[in-house]
């Protein structure tokens, strides 16, 4: 059994708020909405997270989505569309 997530993340940029949210989760899937993300983001967002980030930051009139997936129980996810407004992610 897989345990999915889904929160609106209204930004996640600042160190706290994304580490309390990660390492929170207790679930295999984590899928945010209104990330924010920057590339420093993703980077900060990798050295939290166990497992696959998959994201799209999106434009300057989106806000961006990611989908988190941990390596305990999905091994061979991979990326297979996002948008050009970082709105769609299809894994």
């Amino acid at each position: 059994m897989l345990l999915l997530h889904s929160l609106n993340a209204n930004g996640l940029r600042t160190c706290g708020k994304m580490t309390a949210i990660l390492e929170g989760i207790k679930g295999d899937i984590l899928c945010l909405q209104e990330t924010r993300w920057d590339k420093n983001s993703v980077e900060a967002a990798t050295n939290i997270w166990n497992g696959n980030i998959f994201h799209n930051n999106g434009t300057s009139k989106s806000s961006g989505v990611a989908t988190l997936i941990k390596n305990n129980n999905i091994n061979d996810s991979k990326l297979v569309h996002k948008d050009d407004n970082g709105r769609l992610l299809i894994i």
